[in-house]
């Protein structure tokens, strides 16, 4: 995906994630000041660990492509696909022309032809 549409995409899913993660690691901070803290801090930095593998593995890379902007392989195959049935539509489009034009160079030979006066056809006596 490439384009403004992506980049909002990314941006929102990169702002989510960052700001779901930093509210549960409050929520587990503010949890920690109760009897017993343990937990709830190993909790946080669970939430923390998470949030990192998630941004520096495939999907923060993937976010980070949507922010750039830049086309995948897929998007680039697509593109020269694109390209290529332009060029040939074009030349499709240029020997439609020149039959259109043979079309009509024949239709008038025809036309001449049945305007022209014809001779009588010759019969073999029997």
């Amino acid at each position: 995906m490439s384009g403004t549409g992506s980049r909002f995409f990314g941006i929102v899913l990169s702002v989510g994630l960052t700001f779901a993660t930093v509210f549960a690691i409050a929520i587990a901070l503010n949890e920690a000041t109760s009897k017993q803290p343990v937990p709830y801090l190993l909790m946080a930095v669970v939430f923390g660990g998470a949030y990192l593998m998630l941004m520096r593995g495939p999907l923060g890379k993937a976010i980070a492509r949507m922010l750039e902007g830049t086309p995948d392989d897929r998007t680039l195959d697509r593109i020269d696909e694109v390209d290529e049935l332009m060029a040939r539509s074009a030349e499709d489009r240029l020997r439609l022309m020149e039959l259109e034009e043979r079309l009509e160079f024949a239709e008038r030979m025809l036309a001449q032809r049945n305007d022209a006066p014809q001779l009588p056809m010759y019969r073999t006596p029997v």
